[in-house]
């Protein structure tokens, strides 16, 4: 999958994440032309507590975005959306073991062939 400007500045602003929120740990990751997938690993502090929490990280990744698409819109003719950039919310899955990390980056890794498939461009 090629991503567009607007996909760049997606991948670009995720992998920001890492640097701003300090240890924050970013693997498998894809952008689809309607959604994305990624793992994140939330560092733990001395007192065995997350170091951020997974809503401040995907709260500043969909603001982000959002003001970095507008900007697109205004001066690079980027489609427009309609309301949202983002839906409300976000689908979480805390991975427990190797095995489990293992399907879920596979599952991402694989999702732009399962996305062109489901829509014939295989066929």
């Amino acid at each position: 999958m090629e991503l567009s400007n607007a996909g760049k500045m997606i991948a670009g602003t995720w992998q920001q994440l890492a640097r701003r929120y300090s240890g924050t740990f970013l693997d498998s990751f894809i952008v689809m032309p309607d959604h994305v997938h990624g793992i994140i690993t939330l560092g733990i502090t001395d007192q065995g507590r997350p170091v951020t929490s997974l809503a401040a990280v995907l709260q500043w990744f969909k603001i982000m975005t959002g003001k970095r698409y507008g900007e697109g819109v205004a001066s690079q003719q980027w489609p427009r959306y309609n309301r949202f950039l983002w839906q409300r919310g976000y689908y979480e899955h805390v991975i427990r073991n190797e095995a489990d990390f293992l399907e879920k980056a596979a599952y991402i890794e694989t999702n732009p062939y399962r996305w062109a498939s489901s829509r014939g461009y295989f066929d």
